[in-house]
């Protein structure tokens, strides 16, 4: 009996551990790109998170080829796009729209929040990879300041 047991297990295990192996999730890294086709230096790394019944995008905002630390980012997946946020501890919090399917040419957008107000900030095009290094480019959120020192003096 014990040598029945000892086969049904051994077949069920080797059956499992290829669907464990499919179970693992994508995980993407983009780089930003302006609407012109311009690299920015900064660029997103994110997955589906792997806690069953969690819904949410986990990933980091790659910001070490501006010079700059990178940054933890988190949201969710939408039929159209990845929705992730980052520096949701500071006063200004960025959230980085970005289109599906997941490849090459897809467009991103970036709001900006301060105050309870939300502004569009930002867009163009990905890649995938992360090439960054080259810290004479531009952040995605370069012009945030200016923006919001804008909106500020016109009172919104």
């Amino acid at each position: 009996m014990n040598k029945y047991l000892m086969l049904t297990a051994t077949a069920l295990v080797g059956t499992a551990i290829p669907a464990l192996a499919k179970q693992q999730e994508q995980v993407y890294t983009i780089q930003f790109l302006s609407s012109n086709g311009g690299s920015y230096c900064d660029g997103m790394s994110f997955y589906k998170s792997p806690y069953s019944g969690v819904k949410i995008e986990l990933g980091t905002h790659l910001e070490s080829g501006c010079g700059a630390a990178n940054v933890p980012a988190a949201g969710q997946q939408h039929k159209k796009t990845v929705d992730l946020v980052s520096n949701w501890q500071g006063p200004t919090t960025y959230i980085y729209e970005i289109s599906r399917p997941i490849k090459s040419g897809g467009l991103w957008g970036l709001w900006v929040c301060v105050d309870g107000s939300c502004f569009e900030a930002g867009s163009g095009t990905y890649k995938l990879g992360y090439y960054g290094a080259a810290s004479n480019r531009p952040k995605t959120s370069a012009k945030t300041a200016e923006i919001i020192a804008a909106r500020k003096a016109a009172g919104r």
